[in-house]
């Protein structure tokens, strides 16, 4: 005990594109610049759709909103590509950087990105949604990653409210972490 009072800060991580299971007729699925890696939202993979490295992700439904053309990068950008062809199936995507001479692993649960996709996907996940209660009790400030917009703050704040009229007199800040295009141009 040392006389001073700590903010609680909790992170609700919204909606987070990442990579699922990985179909390579490779040792190692290593990518390197100029190779394709076809990337779908099946879940069971049974082909590589003509490629050396086939992937899925765990929220397919946000590859409908991809053109060909749009910029791809995986695992925090050590993989780089940009979408050379959209298919019935799922999107070639052609590397064009990888951290490395070597090439990159491409490995499951790395994050996915696709700088400037404008999509439908709700601000909160069920996940975050059943978090937010134990947020609502224990924290004084929640931080929401992956904001785009005005609704998307709206949303946030309504879940919040929702969760807070069940501790009445309970206040909560909301710290809205910018971290996508779409979001800097909207603030």
């Amino acid at each position: 005990e040392v006389g001073r009072s700590c903010k609680i800060i909790m992170d609700i991580a919204g909606p987070k594109l990442r990579i699922g299971r990985i179909l390579t007729a490779k040792q190692e699925p290593r990518v390197k610049r100029g190779e394709c890696i076809f990337l779908t939202e099946r879940e069971n993979l049974t082909d590589f759709c003509g490629l050396d490295i086939a992937a899925n992700c765990n929220i397919g439904s946000l590859l409908s909103y991809v053109a060909a053309g749009d910029l791809v990068r995986i695992d925090d950008g050590h993989i780089e590509g940009v979408v050379e062809e959209k298919r019935e199936e799922g999107l070639v995507i052609r590397v064009n950087k990888v951290y490395n001479d070597k090439g990159a692993k491409l490995k499951k649960d790395k994050g996915l990105n696709f700088p400037g996709l404008q999509a439908d996907a709700g601000i909160l996940t069920d996940k975050d949604r059943e978090h937010l209660a134990f947020v609502c009790r224990h924290a004084d400030i929640v931080a929401c990653s992956f904001v785009r917009n005005a609704e998307d703050i709206g949303m946030i704040q309504r879940a919040l409210d929702e969760q807070l009229a069940k501790t009445p007199g309970r206040e909560l800040g909301l710290m809205i972490k910018v971290d996508t295009m779409e979001a800097v141009h909207a603030f």
